[in-house]
Order: C-alpha cells, then sequence, then structure tokens
C-alpha cells in the first residue's frame, strides 16, 4: 500500500485496499467476523482470518499436497517465499496453541496490567517494521552495446546515477496529547452552537429557562429538588383516586406479574378552589374538623404493618384486607399507632346528606384518609422549618426522619359523580387537616422523644378495641361509643360496657397500645421525627383515550390517541388551542395495539436476545452497546446504538470535544437486518412511518426489570420529531413529568402493554413540555424497547466529518500490539473521568476495562 504522507492519503490507502480486496467478502464480516484493518505507527496492519488468504497461504487440512503443487500456485500468486514461510509458522502456532479461537482473546482479557499514565502513552517508534521483500528474478541476458548518443545526453550519463528513492519512515502522532485534546472544536472548524427555526428546539429551550428560573428561586431547597423537570406542578397533599392495572401481560413467555394500580391525585387546594373562594371554603373546613375530632364520638381505624405503596393501592381498592381494627377518643393519640412502614386509615362515610360521617363497626368507609409512613433521608433545614426548630450552624445537611404523608381516598366514580361544590369542600378539608396534623407533630415528636428516655409509655385513655362483634348493635348509626350502644335523639351516647340483650362485652380499652413505639421502647438510637412531606407517587391527569379501530394488512389495529380535558390542563401548556378538539386538548400522544402478531412478537424477542448474545461475544464495535451495572456487577440495563449513538453519560459528556455534532457520533455497528425488515418496513408500509424517515434505531433492554429510565428530553437539537418505539418482553408504563429522580408527582402516563408502537408526535406537548421516564415500579420482568428516530441530517454530516477528521486518526495513532497499551476509547475515558474529579493524575485503582 505505501507509506502514506498525510491522514488524507491514509484514509485513500484503506479505502482502496478495502474496495479491492475485502468488498467481497463483507456480508462474511458482518455476520461471523472478526477482520480488522488497522494500522500500527507507519504500517498498516489487515487481520484476516485463514479462510480468506491467498490460495498459497492457506495450508492443506489433508497435509497430503505436493512440493510441487504448492510452488505452483505459489508461482501464480507471485508470493514472496519469505512471507510464506512465515506466515505457516504463524498459522502453525496459532493451531497448536489455541484450539479454540477465543481462547486467545481470554488470555489476554485475563491479563490485566496496571494503568500507565496517560501522558505516558506514547507511540514514537514503530514496534515492528515491514520490509517490502522481492522474488529475485532470473539474471537477464546482455544487450548489444547501442551506439553513442548526442554529447549533451553523454554528458547526462557521464554524471553519478542517482540512488532509488526510499521510503522514508514517517509516523502518526498520538493525538490523545493534552494539547490536541484541549483545542477548541471551532477552531478546527467544527460547530458546537446549533441554532434553528425547528420548533421542537425552541420549546424545549423555554421549557429549561422556566426550569432555571424556579431553581434560582428554589435556591435553599433540598438537593433533589433540583431533579425536578420542567413541568411545574405544585403536589401537595389531596383527593387521590386509585384504578386498577390496565396490565394482563398478555403473551409474555415469562410469567410476569401485572404492574401495580394507578393512583391519581385529581385534587387540590390550590387546583380546584379558585384563589379568591380559598378563604371561605378553608374557614368552612376548619370549623367541620373541630366538630368531627372533638366531639364524644370514636372514629374508626384499620392499621397494616410493612406496607409499600404497591399494597396501599390494592388495599384501597379493597382488594386486600384492611389490617387491625381500633377506635379513637382523641385524634391526637393517632401518634401511638404510626411506626415505620405503617399505612393507618380513618374511615368515613359520604353520602347525599353528609359530607363526612365516622363509619360504623367492621364497615368500610367509602371516604378514607390515609397516613403512609416511611423512614426516609430528608434535608435537614427542611425539617427544621415544618417543625419550628432553631437552626444550627454545625447541623448537617441531611437528616433520617419519619415521613408522614396524608391523602384523601375516594373511589373514581364518586369523583366523576360530585358537583363542584363538594369537590372543593373535600379539596379544602384535606388541606386543612394536614394543617391540624402539622399542628401536632411537635408534641408526638416530644412524647416519643420521653418514651425513649424512659424507656416506658404512660397509661392514656384513648384507644378502643372491638374484642367481640355483637348481632345486637344497630347497622343504622354512624358513630361508636366506648362500650355498647343505644340511640337518643340524633345522639349515640354510652350507657354500659355490655350489651343489655347478650350481656356480652364488645370494647375494651387499651391502656399501653404499642403498635407504633414496640421498636422505639428497644431501640439504642434516639427516635427520628415526624415530618410531613409532599411527595407521592401518583399523577395529576388521569388523561380521556379516544380510540379508533384500524385494519392493516388484514389485520384489526386499534388507535389510541391521549387528550387533556380542556378545564384541567398544565400550567405550562402553552398555545393548547391549536392542539384543541372540541372539549379535549391533544397531549400529542398515539399508541397502536395489535400491529404485531404474537408469533411476530415471540421472533422479534428471540432476535433481540440473539443480538445480547453477539455483545457477550464482542461481535459490536466498542461503542454500539453501552451496559449500566448495579450492585454485585450484574448488567440491570443495556443501550444498544445502532447507525449512529449519542453521548448521554456524565463521564461521555465531560470529554472535551462533546459538543461537536450535539455528541452525536458514528462509531457503532450498522443496524441489524432484523430490526429494518421486521419492523421499520412493516411500519412504513402501514403508513405509521414516513418512508427514509429513520436513520437511527437504538434498544433499551431491562434485564430483570428493576432498572428504569430516568427522565429526559429526546433532544430536538439532535432528534427530528416525531420519535417512534416498540414494546417488546414485559409489559411498562412511560410516565411524564415525573420528578425527584423520576419516581414520584408525576403528571400522566401512557400504558405500553407488550407489542404496542407509540408515537410521540411533532411539536407536541408530550415531545417538548413535559420530560418521560420509565418508572422501576412500572416494569415486572425483562423488557426491551426499540427507538426508531432520525438524528437531523445536517448533524449526521457534522458527526461524519468529525468522525473522519479526529476519530478515525486519532484511534488509528492509539493501535498497538503492546499488551499494556491503553487503547483510544480507554484514554477518552480516563480523560474524561479526570476532568469530572478535576485531578490531574489518573486513579490507579480505576478499574480496567
Amino acid at each position: 500500500m505505501g507509506l502514506p504522507k498525510s491522514h488524507r492519503d491514509l484514509r485513500k490507502a484503506i479505502r482502496t485496499f478495502y474496495k479491492k480486496y475485502l468488498k467481497a467478502i463483507e456480508v462474511w464480516v458482518m455476520e461471523k467476523g472478526p477482520v480488522t484493518i488497522g494500522c500500527i505507527n507507519t504500517q498498516v496492519v489487515v487481520t484476516i482470518l485463514k479462510e480468506f488468504l491467498p490460495g498459497s497461504w492457506k495450508r492443506s487440512e489433508e497435509g497430503h499436497e505436493s512440493t510441487q503443487e504448492s510452488e505452483s500456485v505459489k508461482e501464480e500468486d507471485d508470493i514472496p517465499s519469505e512471507v510464506y514461510e512465515l506466515l505457516q509458522e504463524l498459522v502453525t502456532k496459532v493451531e497448536t496453541e489455541f484450539q479454540d479461537p477465543w481462547d486467545f482473546l481470554k488470555k489476554r482479557q485475563a491479563k490485566k496490567p496496571s494503568l500507565p499514565d496517560l501522558n505516558a502513552v506514547k507511540y514514537d517508534k514503530p514496534i515492528f517494521k515491514v520490509e517490502y521483500l522481492k522474488r529475485p528474478k532470473a539474471p537477464k541476458e546482455p544487450k548489444e552495446p547501442k551506439e553513442p548518443k548526442e554529447l549533451k545526453k553523454e554528458e547526462k550519463h557521464s554524471e553519478p546515477p542517482k540512488k532509488k528513492r526510499k521510503l522514508q519512515e514517517c509516523y502518526i502522532p498520538n493525538l490523545m496529547t493534552p494539547e490536541f485534546r484541549s483545542k477548541d472544536p471551532s477552531e478546527m472548524g467544527f460547530k458546537t452552537h446549533f441554532k434553528s427555526r425547528y420548533l421542537p428546539i425552541e420549546l424545549q429551550k423555554e421549557q429549561q429557562r422556566q426550569e432555571q428560573l424556579f431553581q434560582s428561586n428554589e435556591s435553599k431547597a433540598h438537593f433533589i429538588r433540583k431533579k425536578q423537570s420542567a413541568l411545574n406542578i405544585k403536589r401537595c397533599c389531596g383527593v387521590t383516586y386509585v384504578v386498577p392495572s390496565e396490565s394482563e401481560q398478555v403473551g409474555v413467555s415469562d410469567s410476569f406479574s401485572p404492574l401495580p394500580p394507578l393512583a391519581f391525585q385529581v385534587g387540590t387546594l390550590e387546583r380546584i378552589v379558585p384563589e379568591e373562594e380559598r378563604s371561605y371554603y378553608s374557614q368552612v373546613s376548619r370549623v367541620y374538623i373541630k366538630e368531627l375530632f372533638n366531639s364524644s364520638g370514636l372514629i374508626r381505624c384499620t392499621i397494616q404493618n410493612n406496607y409499600g405503596e404497591h399494597e396501599l393501592k390494592e388495599m384501597v381498592l379493597g382488594n386486600s384486607e384492611e389490617g387491625q381494627e381500633i377506635f379513637f377518643e382523641e385524634i391526637s393519640e393517632l401518634w401511638r399507632v404510626l411506626g415505620k412502614d405503617s399505612f393507618v386509615v380513618l374511615h368515613f362515610q359520604m353520602d347525599s346528606h353528609n359530607l363526612l360521617q365516622p363509619a360504623v363497626p367492621g364497615k368500610r368507609g367509602n371516604i378514607l384518609i390515609g397516613f403512609l409512613v416511611k423512614k426516609g433521608l430528608c434535608g435537614t433545614k427542611s425539617v427544621k422549618r415544618c417543625l419550628n426548630l432553631e437552626e444550627l450552624a454545625t447541623d448537617p445537611l441531611n437528616m433520617y426522619a419519619y415521613q408522614l404523608r396524608t391523602e384523601l381516598y375516594l373511589t373514581k366514580a364518586m369523583w366523576e359523580m360530585a358537583d363542584s361544590h363538594t369537590k372543593k369542600l373535600l379539596c379544602s378539608f384535606i388541606a386543612e387537616f394536614e394543617v391540624f396534623i402539622q399542628g401536632m407533630l411537635p408534641r408526638w415528636n416530644s412524647l416519643r422523644e420521653k418514651v425513649y428516655e424512659q424507656k416506658k409509655m404512660e397509661p392514656r385513655k384513648g384507644i378502643l378495641f372491638l374484642s367481640k362483634k355483637c348481632n345486637c348493635v344497630p347497622e343504622a348509626l354512624h358513630t361508636t361509643p366506648e362500650g355498647t350502644w343505644t340511640q337518643s335523639s340524633t345522639e349515640v351516647k354510652l350507657i354500659t360496657s355490655t350489651c343489655p340483650t347478650c350481656k356480652e362485652a364488645t370494647m375494651h380499652t387499651d391502656y399501653n397500645f404499642e403498635n407504633g413505639i414496640t421498636k422505639l421502647l428497644e431501640s439504642k438510637q434516639p427516635p427520628n421525627v415526624f415530618y410531613l412531606i409532599n411527595t407521592r407517587d401518583s399523577f395529576s391527569y388521569d388523561l380521556k383515550v379516544k380510540e379508533t379501530l384500524l385494519k392493516v394488512n388484514g389485520r384489526k389495529v386499534t388507535k389510541k390517541e391521549y387528550f387533556f380535558d380542556k378545564k384541567d390542563i398544565p400550567n405550562n401548556f402553552k398555545e393548547y388551542e391549536r392542539h384543541r378538539e372540541g372539549n379535549w386538548v391533544r397531549v400529542g400522544i398515539t399508541t397502536y395495539s395489535g400491529f404485531f402478531s404474537q408469533e411476530e412478537l415471540n421472533n422479534l424477542e428471540e432476535l433481540a436476545r440473539n443480538t445480547e448474545n453477539d455483545f457477550k461475544k464482542g461481535r459490536f464495535i466498542t461503542n454500539t452497546a453501552q451496559p449500566t451495572y448495579g450492585a454485585g456487577g450484574h448488567i440491570k440495563r443495556t443501550k444498544f446504538f445502532f447507525g449512529s449513538r449519542y453521548m448521554w453519560t456524565a463521564c461521555q459528556l465531560a470529554e472535551r470535544q462533546s459538543k461537536v455534532a450535539a455528541g452525536v457520533r458514528v462509531d457503532v455497528s450498522p443496524t441489524p437486518k432484523w430490526m429494518k425488515e421486521g419492523i421499520e418496513e412493516p411500519l412504513v408500509e402501514a403508513g405509521i412511518i414516513e418512508k427514509d424517515f429513520i436513520n437511527s434505531i437504538a434498544m433499551n433492554i431491562y434485564h430483570d426489570g428493576k432498572e428504569g429510565l430516568a427522565q429526559h428530553f429526546d433532544d430536538a437539537v439532535r432528534f427530528k420529531q416525531p420519535i417512534y418505539t416498540v414494546k417488546l418482553g414485559s409489559d411498562s408504563r412511560l410516565s411524564f413529568g415525573s420528578q425527584f429522580y423520576g419516581y414520584l408527582n408525576g403528571a400522566f402516563c401512557i400504558p405500553c402493554p407488550r407489542g404496542v408502537v407509540c408515537v410521540m408526535e411533532e411539536c407536541s406537548y408530550a415531545a417538548n413540555a413535559a420530560k418521560h421516564c420509565v418508572r422501576p415500579c412500572d416494569l415486572t420482568g425483562r423488557s426491551i424497547t426499540l427507538i426508531l428516530r432520525q438524528i437531523h441530517p445536517f448533524m449526521m454530516e457534522e458527526a461524519l466529518k468529525y468522525d473522519e477528521q479526529v476519530d478515525l486518526p486519532t484511534w488509528f495513532s492509539c493501535l498497538s500490539i503492546d499488551e499494556e497499551a491503553v487503547s483510544y476509547s480507554k484514554q477518552k475515558e480516563l480523560e474524561a473521568k479526570r476532568l469530572l474529579n478535576g485531578s490531574t493524575e489518573i486513579e490507579e485503582t480505576m478499574e480496567y476495562l
């Protein structure tokens, strides 16, 4: 090939060699490989399997070919004998020493050399030198002397003959030097800022500006509040209903459980009650709370321990037992039953004549006020301000507390049937009730501290048990006294501790009830304080759905379009009128169910497994697959990029030139055939995807269903909308507008069962105004998501330019056969980690990849 004088010559030589010798085996290379072309300093090295060596380079498997045949082949191929003998020796050594082709790689990977200093990784001298050998030619017969020529030519011949030009040694410098890497990409001819009139870019930038403004106003907020999305929905206690899970896990090969039920907080004081009416409704609620909890009647309460969000929703739906039943004389004694991971429910009854009345014994109320207690890490300043405690300069940033959450639960039908006045009363009632509980928290924390110090509980009256149910109890009564029941006028009063009819005890008082403080009495650590929180595992908007039945290729497909109610839309929904369709406002999400048959889905899932296995065998370019590891080194999620990729991790974004082409890179493997023929082309034929629109496909594999996807935008600077996704494996949900690492306080969610095709529409609210994520609780098993997108053509051109002018030459400059050499990708990773840590030295303990 000759020795190149510049990078352009090098690339030109490689392309020429590829077209001439390796183009014919491209298909085989993609399926089996590996065939690589590289460069070590000035030498171009081609590593190719023996099957594709020229005929005379192959050793006969039978081993009985004649020497004459071999010599004849060698003459035909015109291969130097020295090269032939050397190659035969190498092939023999490899075959005898490594029976399995992968043994060679395993033995090399088993050696984990210590990492050298990044600045010391230089290849200034060639490791070996390839000489061009020529077969000695037979001596030529002497020619007859010619007659002398003109004098001028004789003088030229009289000069000493010129020596033939030797190939000069030239080297490709290691471009991973700080001097080269620290150059401004704009000085190298690359774009780092992209100004475009593409509307989604402006929409997303507007949301980022709102988020920055919110964070600047909340500069003293707890650190996790900095992670909130741009969707500014204020969350507090409110009215919530729970709906059964839509997940059925149809056709899933493994036995995955359905997804948990969904909770929707549809009513809060700020959202339902107009500002000019809040004062009135708040005053009415305060009077009602005083009469309800200061009367002589008892409040029915049920207690469940070791409860989580899933169990809470099942209990609210009535799918699980209520738990231990007790009765309160005074709500101030509620602290005695509040323990870690407990769910305490107060039961009330609402009808057409009464807003809230205490439920009778053994009867579940249709209005539930729940208290969920979780131990968690909170901001010290936030806790002290909530409890009116003095803040000290020595206070730690965070502290553990018992996070107490109050919420009013009812059924979806009750909320939809309620009139506006009732909704306002319920929302103002629960808001004032939380204020009522907030005022008791300092006393509750003081009592817990006293119990911890004295290691005993003072006897107090206030908690009663129904020791035995009595059939003589009137069912129509709304309140429960201490003992048995008689009705006098409209009030229920205590008469005796036994039933006058059957003479059996029905109630008794427990003066030392310790459900919430058992561990406190045994603890050696001071108790954690109670602290009200405003996070909810619920969504704010229960979307309206418009269903349309389509017939695609003889198959029934259900098209679902999602809408907001025009009277209840997010406060950051700008210019919603152009998305309005009657009384509904378009969200910007459309799904297609039933597009793929069960047989097709099974085949696609099997091909996805094969792709994953190819990654494990090293059959893809390095950056094609990017796994995420959990505790113990297990792979939790793997992101595959085909056709092109984008930089997304903190380490990748810390690279010096990560802003070039907005982080888009083309150093990945091409899209597998099964993705194009099995997914993209059928969707194009059905008219769901525009022809030639897709130029990049990503695949996310959630291996065990315990690792979700953090909230994010599909960056409009990189991607042209719409965005298409196809779900395989376990059912899942796509959540929008979530906060606190994407787990809580969501705006709305889209069900994504197995086989669904989801379209995020161009210029829509869903694509540009609310970040989306996949919550871990919305996965119950192995799940696969394929994302089909178009990277802007001008961005792809910039990425290709960067690959040719920077990445390719730098990769060549870092190649070496030295086992202790550091690869190009590893050097970039080490450089980025140094920049992240603000260090000038490489950590010696960094795991070698």
